[in-house]
């Protein structure tokens, strides 16, 4: 009787380790993702210049770190390439083609978080973010800096956005395209 109490004994305490072991290690792996996370917000924030911590959460929050921080300016050519709900070949081509205009080399982490938005549409919260980095930045720049900036990125969302467009694919703007575009102009004037 004795031996079967302490095998009971034995078992209970094993069991008892295992449960503790499990609850350490998943506080130790919550500890890392908030350090990973800290380093990540001084990162950005040593990168961007930004102090913003709420802007900071929401760009790491979305994958843009400071490796990827460039993908950043791709973002509203994501969002007019998959207005109408599909992303077509030429819009991503077109997208594409924008990146490496950007310097954006295929082996990059920005390119590799372009290709996540390419293959399945981001949810809105990307835009979002986008919108607050640029009323963010915009209070830091002179008023021609900041025109400058508004027409450099509807010109080149305009050029994704008539890729597909119009009679025989020239030219046109969908109706959920202008609304984006809109948006975008919105961004810049807040």
């Amino acid at each position: 009787m004795k031996l079967s109490k302490n095998m009971f004994s034995e078992r209970e305490r094993s069991l008892e380790n295992e449960f503790f072991y499990r609850v350490d290690q998943a506080l130790i792996q919550k500890l890392k993702e908030e350090s990973a996370c800290e380093r990540g917000l001084m990162d950005l924030s040593e990168v961007t210049g930004i102090a913003d911590q709420e802007l900071l959460g929401e760009l790491l929050e979305v994958g843009i770190g400071r490796e990827s921080l460039i993908a950043l300016s791709l973002i509203p050519l994501v969002q007019i390439a998959w207005a109408d709900r599909i992303l077509d070949s030429k819009e991503r081509a077109a997208v594409l083609g924008a990146a490496v205009a950007e310097g954006i080399g295929e082996t990059t982490a920005s390119h590799r978080l372009l290709n996540d938005w390419l293959h399945d549409k981001p949810e809105e919260k990307l835009f979002a973010t986008w919108r607050h980095y640029v009323r963010v930045t915009a209070s830091k720049l002179t008023q021609e800096q900041v025109e400058r900036l508004r027409h450099d990125v509807l010109r080149r969302t305009r050029a994704i956005a008539q890729t597909t467009g119009g009679f025989l694919g020239m030219g046109s703007v969908s109706e959920a395209e202008q609304a984006i575009l809109n948006e975008i102009e919105q961004a810049f004037e807040a």
